[in-house]
């Protein structure tokens, strides 16, 4: 392993000053476009590949791939780390199936899913009237993945989109929610770098407010309020 990694500095709750990512925990990071969800998973991708686990991650294979290659290299991080990290296309329709399946196999410690609502808003807006059944396969696939985290004490961060929605963006909220042992939610000021992240704990009425701002390399922390 390189001696310019630094894992805890990859970490993306660390840099936004919450507290680092630890195993056996589901977080749930919401955001509209640009507030930093993908940057979030690759950080935390990376963070985990530096610390010598496999990741499992699913993001837009179009934006994420390339982005994840120029945040190794600017991080320090070397080709054989990198390859720690499996890729996933989540536009794909057999991306959940694939998911649940390197899952079982124990072939990764951490399972990142960016932009889980991407598929899920999609198959809805196309097929209206199967909204419930669609609502229905999202809880079934998460509760088999929470399954895996459980048993097999893994990370699992899901990022969805806050943004201007289908009106049934809220049933899946809930059902993201449920599962989620953290929310995180980004709020980039318009017209700026910088935002706010509120985070609740499972469990916990207080919410936390963090201010940041965003660079090419991730997040930095303003402090908390």
């Amino acid at each position: 392993m390189s001696g310019t990694v630094c894992p805890e500095r990859l970490d993306p709750l660390l840099q936004l000053g919450i507290r680092q990512i630890t195993k056996g925990n589901t977080y749930v990071v919401w955001g509209s476009s640009g507030s930093g969800k993908t940057l979030f998973s690759i950080l935390a991708a990376l963070s985990r590949t530096a610390l010598g686990e496999r990741v499992l991650f699913a993001t837009r294979l179009a934006e994420g791939a390339g982005r994840l290659k120029t945040l190794s290299k600017a991080h320090g991080l070397t080709e054989e780390m990198l390859e720690r990290i499996i890729t996933l296309d989540i536009d794909s329709k057999n991306t959940e199936a694939a998911l649940i399946e390197i899952t079982r196999q124990g072939l990764s410690s951490t399972v990142i899913v960016d932009t889980i609502t991407a598929s899920y808003l999609t198959y809805v807006s196309e097929n209206p009237e199967l909204l419930f059944q669609r609502n229905r396969l999202l809880a079934s696939f998460l509760a088999e993945l929470h399954y895996y985290r459980r048993n097999e004490n893994l990370v699992l961060i899901l990022t969805a989109d806050s943004g201007q929605e289908p009106r049934d963006q809220p049933i899946a909220g809930h059902v993201l929610n449920y599962f989620a042992d953290m929310t995180i939610h980004l709020r980039k000021k318009d017209m700026t770098n910088s935002g706010e992240a509120y985070m609740r704990e499972a469990g916990d009425a207080v919410t936390t407010r963090y201010s940041y701002t965003l660079d090419y390399l991730g997040f930095n922390s303003g402090g908390n309020r």
